[in-house]
């Protein structure tokens, strides 16, 4: 008797092997940003951040700012927690992935392959491990249920589908502001679905999410106004084209068992009628995600997450339909898949470990400067030397530094990152005559922070 697999349990199974794949970064100490969302505020402040700035940095992300309060409250300074609901997230977004790409185009093979091109593209790591990219996470979570409802709708047009759609991709947008391209998706998944786009009923049903999107534009400018750098965007062409390359040659040219996996599903999706359409539809998705981040000044690995779900959905397609075409092409097709997962795995679980490894080197730092200094004058000045910005590709301490080290101590002092970019330059001369101060060099090799006397 064959066991058949309830696709219920795809969640439970993805949650599995994601938490195989994090495993190093369950533990993982905060970095960067995450520090912001270890520090006692009060609940009516989290409240104002849905009529005002989310209070870090010019940004409007209400929903984000109430889940960390939350889960702050639950799991206090215990990074685990956090990780835990990280890896909960990536699981619901895979399973809602996995439930769009199956609806829209009815092939448990294409849609299996997409899941598994997901799962094990190691270059998800950021966004997992990082405890502050949980934005990200959330955003694509409330989109890809946008996406999803909208999709049950082409299917069996009930008005609730509209309704949950509309709300999830308001939820979105009070997540994360790339979200706003949502709306492209939906009309490239009208297309794929077979939908007429110029009837009174498509135009009606567009105009609904054009209106939320019109309303959050509308309410962020409102409530960002007077908020320095809030509605700053980059116009650069030059930039935008930069940027775009950085994002292929980074999350794609780089990683050469990806590349390997993408020329293959592209070249067969050449050679094919019927699936030249799931190429079209994922090069879109591709581009169109990513339209936001354009007017970005600068890049980061973060900002393609959602687009390479464009390119799991060619590989997914490319790879079912050469496994279908002979016997020779699938085995080559098995192998693949295999050397990639497996491959990707490893990759996955390492990258892991280095978000544990930059997480023992934040939390080191401070306390191994409270056992050389247990307090200091007032107003002392402390200059701190190579203390890391980052470890492999994971951050440590490129924010929030001076505020963790200050967070140690009850006297006000004046705290120096050379070395960090926004302290280029910086004149070191001018504090050679105060009282009171003190120099540290971190030795990134022996995990060392160490007083210069």
């Amino acid at each position: 008797m064959k066991l058949k697999l309830n696709r219920n349990y795809l969640f439970l199974i993805l949650t599995v092997v994601y938490t195989i794949l994090y495993l190093p970064c369950i533990d993982a100490y905060f970095v960067n940003d995450d520090y912001n969302w270890i520090k006692p505020i009060e609940f009516t402040d989290v409240i104002r951040t849905f009529w005002g700035p989310w209070g870090h940095g010019a940004l409007y992300r209400p929903i984000p700012r109430l889940l960390f309060y939350l889960q702050y409250l639950i799991f206090g300074n215990s990074p685990t927690g956090f990780h835990i609901f990280s890896i909960l997230l990536f699981s619901t977004l895979t399973f809602l992935f996995y439930k769009l790409v199956f609806g829209l185009t009815k092939n448990s093979l294409l849609s299996v392959i997409s899941v598994i091109v997901c799962i094990f593209y190691f270059g998800n790591h950021e966004v997992v491990c990082w405890i502050s990219a949980q934005t990200v996470l959330l955003g694509a979570v409330f989109s890809f249920g946008a996406l999803y409802f909208y999709q049950l709708f082409i299917t069996d047009e009930q008005k609730k589908y509209i309704l949950l759609s509309c709300m999830f991709y308001s939820f979105a947008l009070l997540s994360y502001e790339s979200t706003i391209v949502v709306p492209l998706l939906l009309i490239s998944i009208s297309i794929l679905g077979g939908v007429k786009l110029f009837t009174k009923k498509s135009i009606l049903i567009l105009a609904c999410y054009i209106s939320i999107s019109a309303v959050y534009l509308i309410l962020r400018h409102y409530f960002l106004s007077g908020v320095p750098e809030a509605n700053a965007l980059n116009t650069d062409p030059y930039i935008m084209i930069s940027d775009f390359v950085k994002m292929i040659k980074f999350q794609i040219i780089t990683k050469p068992y990806f590349l390997t996996a993408l020329v293959v599903s592209i070249l067969g999706l050449l050679f094919s009628k019927l699936e030249k359409k799931y190429l079209l539809f994922g090069l879109f998705w591709f581009i169109a995600a990513f339209i936001p981040f354009l007017f970005v000044d600068g890049y980061a690995g973060r900002f393609s997450f959602v687009s390479m779900f464009g390119t799991y959905i060619i590989i997914g397609s490319g790879l079912s339909f050469l496994i279908k075409k002979n016997s020779v092409w699938k085995i080559v097709c098995i192998l693949l898949i295999a050397f990639y997962s497996v491959y990707g795995g490893v990759l996955t679980y390492q990258n892991s470990g280095f978000w544990y490894e930059s997480g023992e080197i934040a939390k080191s730092i401070p306390v191994q400067l409270k056992s050389i200094h247990s307090e200091f004058p007032e107003n002392s000045t402390l200059i701190f030397y190579d203390i890391p910005l980052g470890y492999q590709q994971s951050g440590v301490f490129l924010t929030y530094f001076e505020e963790v080290i200050q967070r140690n101590y009850a006297k006000k002092l004046n705290i120096i990152h050379v070395g960090h970019p926004f302290n280029n330059g910086i004149d070191l001369t001018k504090y050679e005559s105060l009282p009171n101060i003190y120099r540290f060099k971190y030795f990134l090799e022996e995990r060392k922070l160490k007083e210069l006397k």
